[in-house]
């Protein structure tokens, strides 16, 4: 989360800085192009992460789409990722 974070941050200064003036655009106003593709480029690693973190605990990585409902299934995947991990072996992992 730290690595995905700074890399947003400086992709938003980048874009901010150097794409806004080549397009014309104001200042962090314009479209962040730079922040999209990082973005797009962090989605698969973030869900893998994601997926792993559930099977440590015992949950299927089909439960990721629980975080599609508002507000409720965001809270249940919280709580699941600061679960502590199964100790020895589980149906995921050997």
């Amino acid at each position: 989360m730290l690595f995905s974070i700074l890399a947003h941050i400086a992709a938003s200064i980048v874009d901010g800085f150097l794409v806004a003036p080549i397009l014309g655009t104001q200042m962090f106003q314009g479209p962040e192009i730079l922040t999209g593709l990082v973005s797009l480029g962090l989605l698969l690693p973030s869900i893998a992460v994601t997926v792993r973190r559930l099977h440590d605990v015992g949950r299927s990585g089909w439960w990721i789409f629980l975080g599609l409902l508002p507000l409720i299934g965001a809270l249940v995947l919280l709580y699941w990722y600061v679960q502590p991990s199964q100790t020895g072996p589980n149906r995921y992992a050997a």
